[in-house]
């Protein structure tokens, strides 16, 4: 009896979870944040798109490049202004487009007073679980999302394959193959490859919403330095080892999908492992160790 009490009071718990989650769900499709990021992020992706589209009009249908390549994560040198967004984008944009979705949830919350309320009315753990899974998901989706659709788009106005590459070689013959990640899949299966770019791309911008939200636990006062911190230090960082000529270090390196000279792509994974755990750290320290601070 004391079993079966207990796994009905488990699913019970599970259950009152899940509907936190979708709770907060809720919030941030509602959020003007959100939607203000995946907008951005949606004009960028247009404007970069239309320009290759201007440049493209006119061409020999033998001389355009396959969509594949046209892709946002690609070097776009027949379209100065893509080209620019794009690399603006991996510069800079990225992380604070991933922060600024729902990241600040939690000071939010805690300023405004509304989590005593929210507090009073569900189990802490469960209303800290839920906002941590949504949080890590919005920074996925507001970077994930427009990428894919960007490479949706390129097919309307570009041939599937082609014997045109964007380098001028063809692809079997690429001379900087040895420079690239998945060199593998980006002469067989190019299109899986941008795929699993704009997945890493997406992932790390799940990781920095995720350190932005466990800074929240630590930094009560400004709003700012909650969404912006992570952001200045991924920028800082990739300056100093461009600078002291490390590329192999430079997380940009392994996130634009370009042809670029990086080490091995298991350096970016240990980097988000190493936040989430970091963060993990933070925002259980915050809540178990110093109990309740409300």
């Amino acid at each position: 009896l004391a079993d079966n009490l207990r796994g009905r009071y488990r699913g019970t718990e599970v259950m009152k979870l899940i509907e936190m989650i979708k709770l907060e769900f809720k919030l941030l499709l509602s959020r003007k944040e959100f939607f203000y990021t995946f907008t951005i992020m949606m004009v960028l992706i247009s404007i970069g798109f239309l320009s290759k589209c201007f440049s493209l009009y006119g061409r020999d249908i033998a001389k355009v490049y396959p969509a594949s390549q046209l892709w946002f994560g690609w070097i776009s040198d027949f379209s100065k202004i893509a080209r620019l967004i794009s690399e603006l984008f991996y510069m800079f944009a990225l992380p604070f487009i991933a922060s600024l979705a729902y990241s600040d949830t939690y000071f939010i919350d805690y300023n405004t007073g509304m989590i005593k309320n929210i507090i009073i009315r569900c189990n802490k753990k469960d209303y800290i679980i839920s906002k941590t899974v949504v949080v890590f998901a919005s920074g996925f989706i507001v970077i994930f999302l427009p990428l894919v659709i960007e490479q949706i788009l390129c097919f309307f106005v570009a041939p599937v394959s082609g014997r045109f590459d964007i380098l001028h070689t063809k692809a079997y013959q690429f001379p900087y193959i040895k420079a690239m990640q998945f060199p593998v899949l980006f002469i067989n299966y190019p299109y899986l490859s941008n795929f699993l770019f704009a997945v890493i791309a997406g992932m790390f911008g799940a990781c920095i919403s995720l350190v932005s939200y466990s800074i929240s636990f630590i930094n009560k006062k400004s709003r700012l330095l909650v969404v912006a911190i992570p952001g200045i230090v991924y920028v800082v960082y990739n300056f100093i080892v461009e600078f002291l000529n490390m590329r192999h270090l430079s997380l940009l390196n392994y996130l634009y999908s370009c042809v670029t000279f990086v080490g091995n792509t298991s350096y970016l994974l240990k980097v988000m492992a190493g936040m989430i755990i970091i963060s993990g750290i933070i925002i259980l320290g915050r809540n178990l160790v110093v109990k309740d601070e409300l």
